[in-house]
């Protein structure tokens, strides 16, 4: 093992980040996949569902051999989801509406793809990335019947919106700080951008208000009306249409509460703009 750090430390030196990077990923990986005892595809999901929520635009960037993070995730969690299918006594997918919808998303998509493909080259396949990240909802199944994994996904999700505020605005008050000295390989690990983190801020929001009704924590009720509040104030159209989407199936679903607190949160933000 100290062979090996001091390899690693050496090749970092001469020639750059990636392999010490690489290799204390992997160590972290196989320990923290050993102590908590769940599934590869968990921790790999989560370490990339935090990374997309505090370090938005930057952490989406990272990039090896031009493959991006989330590129790189999603062929690691096919591999291993194909690795332990021979042991499974049943499929890895639930076949259901929800899945035949996911699968016609798809299809659509990759009909639209091989027309585009000779005029735009690469280019094509790169936003086509849209379409493929959807494969994400298949991979992740077996973590959600697994309640272990499950727990660990939603404990890391809820770190990460309750940091997300403080992520925000420490990227507002020390940007440049941040883009100068907070890098990977010379890249910025953080970068906010406006349309992706007003719809983290909406998606956090939503989150916490349902874990309000579910645990009736005070916390979760004060975290889900500032991530609201600030969602508002980046005042993003494509994530307000989104959150209007998002609150409209919680209506048809018979969650009224929803418009309730929205209203009781606006109002307050308004009271506190005027006064």
């Amino acid at each position: 093992a100290v062979a090996v750090a001091l390899w690693a430390g050496y090749t970092g030196a001469e020639s750059g980040w990636v392999l010490p990077v690489l290799l204390a990923a992997l160590a972290l990986f196989f320990v923290t996949q050993r102590v908590t005892a769940v599934s590869g595809e968990t921790l790999l999901i989560s370490v990339l569902c935090c990374g997309y929520i505090l370090g938005n635009r930057g952490f989406a960037h990272l990039n090896l051999g031009g493959l991006f993070v989330g590129e790189l995730v999603l062929a690691a969690c096919a591999a291993l989801l194909l690795m332990h299918v021979p042991q499974m006594r049943q499929l890895p997918v639930r076949v259901d509406a929800l899945l035949w919808w996911v699968v016609a998303f798809v299809g659509i998509g990759l009909l639209r793809l091989l027309p585009d493909l000779k005029p735009h080259g690469w280019t094509a396949v790169r936003d086509f990335a849209m379409v493929y990240y959807a494969l994400f909802f298949v991979l992740a199944q077996p973590m959600a019947r697994h309640a272990q994994s499950l727990r660990f996904f939603e404990t890391a999700l809820r770190v990460a919106f309750a940091l997300l505020p403080l992520g925000y605005a420490a990227f507002k008050f020390a940007e440049p700080f941040l883009l100068e000295h907070v890098t990977l390989g010379g890249a910025p690990l953080i970068y906010y951008k406006g349309d992706q983190v007003a719809a983290f801020l909406g998606v956090g929001s939503l989150y916490f208000t349902f874990r309000f009704w579910r645990t009736q924590s005070v916390l979760s009720l004060l975290l889900a009306a500032v991530l609201l509040l600030m969602m508002l104030h980046a005042s993003m159209r494509a994530a307000l249409l989104a959150y209007a989407c998002a609150t409209a199936v919680a209506l048809l679903a018979g969650r009224w509460r929803l418009l309730q607190f929205q209203a009781t949160v606006c109002a307050i933000g308004l009271a506190g703009a005027l006064f």
